[in-house]
């Protein structure tokens, strides 16, 4: 209905071999990777998902190209065991060609603070990210010197980046926390926020590896509306009828999560990124064919 999954992409078309290829996908949605024959590392931190991923891979043929995929436990409200997981990684292999970050949590009116007095929305969005690719960004660099290499780093967008609070400034994490608010538009705001920064993340490292001329393509990548069971589960908070008639209105408006994948599988694979880097770096993508830069 919203136009964002596109028929000009095919993912068949677009996407290489990956055999030799390692990749983090952080929070789930790894089937792609590992399909197309990458070793893929699913870095989370609830070890029985991860586990009926990997077995569901399995089953259904998704390691027929020489894929695999390997548990990375790791839990994003917490920057010390962020930095251990990335560290682990670091210590097991020598390189990294793709780091997709899809970790996230949804709006919360409950604000919530982790034991390191982060907002827990904040510390999972967007400072655990943060700390994730900086302490990988030597494997990748090292990753991006080899012949032929193709390394990004693509971070999962939202159109809640267009509403949220109004801040002058951000100069210290406080700045951060400025809606307080318990209602769901106070929510939303804060998480349109946390994935704003997200966005100014990317920003920033795609023109530090361009200024050290360090050819890594860093992306955003824009799912769009969909409907998922985690916006299922967001309407846990509204009463029973309406939740049941707003789940429905949703299945029939937003797009699938196969469509939704579309932007972030272009974003980490497609052979159109490769052949035109200047295009696609520092890139917002919405869709396969509508790209912000």
């Amino acid at each position: 209905m919203f136009g964002f999954g596109s028929p000009a992409y095919d993912p068949k078309a677009e996407t290489p071999n990956l055999n030799g290829k390692v990749a983090i996908v952080t929070g789930g949605n790894a089937r792609h990777l590992v399909t197309y024959g990458a070793k893929v590392y699913i870095a989370a931190r609830n070890e029985t998902r991860v586990q009926e991923a990997i077995e569901d891979f399995r089953k259904n043929g998704a390691f027929e190209n020489g894929g695999s995929a390997h548990m990375l436990l790791v839990d994003f409200s917490s920057l010390k065991d962020v930095k251990r997981a990335a560290d682990e990684f670091a210590s097991k292999e020598q390189r990294l060609d793709i780091l997709l970050n899809n970790v996230g949590m949804l709006a919360n009116q409950k604000i919530e603070y982790t034991n390191e007095g982060l907002q827990t929305l904040f510390s999972i969005n967007s400072i655990g990210p943060f700390l994730f690719i900086n302490t990988l960004l030597p494997i990748l660099k090292k990753t991006a010197t080899e012949p032929s290499s193709d390394v990004r780093v693509v971070s999962v967008a939202s159109g809640s980046i267009y509403y949220p609070p109004q801040i002058p400034k951000i100069e210290v994490i406080d700045d951060l926390y400025r809606t307080k608010g318990g209602g769901m538009w106070d929510a939303m705001k804060r998480y349109g926020l946390s994935k704003l920064c997200d966005v100014f993340i990317i920003h920033e490292l795609q023109r530090r590896m361009t200024e050290e001329s360090v050819p890594i393509t860093c992306l955003c990548a824009d799912p769009g509306p969909v409907a998922s069971d985690g916006v299922n589960s967001s309407l846990q908070v509204v009463p029973t009828p309406i939740r049941q008639i707003a789940w429905q209105v949703i299945k029939l408006s937003f797009q699938t999560p196969e469509v939704g994948s579309y932007s972030s599988k272009f974003a980490t694979t497609s052979t159109k990124v490769a052949e035109d880097r200047e295009k696609y770096k520092g890139a917002y993508i919405f869709s396969p064919t509508k790209i912000q830069a």
